[in-house]
C-alpha cells in the first residue's frame, strides 16, 4: 500500500484527483512488485512536468530502494560520479525516446 497519497493536481486545466493519481501509483507499484520487493539496486525515474510522473514518484517511493530522480534532458545523466551500474530506470511510454540514452549509460530500462 502507498503510505502517503499524492495530492490532487491541476495540469493544463484538467483536474487530477487524488484517487486517480493513487490508482495509477498503485497499479504501477503492483506491476513492479516482483522486481523491486526486496532492498537492492537503485531505481531511477525521469521527473517530468506531468501528473503521471507524480504518480510514478509515489509508486516507486514505496519500494525499499534508493530512488534517483533524473531530469527530462539526458545530458546531465552523464554525471561524475556516474549513476550506479545496474540502476533500473523506469520510463513511462511517453518517455521511450530516452531509452537509447539510458542504455548507453548501462541503465536497465523498464517501460510501464
Amino acid at each position: 500500500m502507498i503510505g502517503l497519497l499524492p495530492p490532487p493536481l491541476v495540469f493544463q486545466e484538467r483536474r487530477w484527483p487524488t484517487e486517480v493519481l493513487t490508482g495509477m501509483a498503485t497499479a504501477w507499484r503492483d506491476s513492479l512488485r516482483k522486481e523491486f520487493h526486496a532492498p537492492g539496486r537503485p531505481i531511477a525515474m525521469v521527473m517530468a512536468n506531468h501528473p503521471e510522473s507524480v504518480a510514478l514518484l509515489f509508486g516507486l517511493s514505496s519500494f525499499p530502494r534508493p530512488l534517483i530522480l533524473l531530469p527530462p534532458d539526458p545530458r546531465p545523466w552523464r554525471s561524475s560520479p556516474p549513476l550506479p551500474t545496474g540502476t533500473r530506470l523506469v520510463l513511462l511510454r511517453a518517455q521511450q525516446h530516452l531509452e537509447a540514452d539510458a542504455r548507453s549509460l548501462d541503465l536497465d530500462v523498464t517501460f510501464l
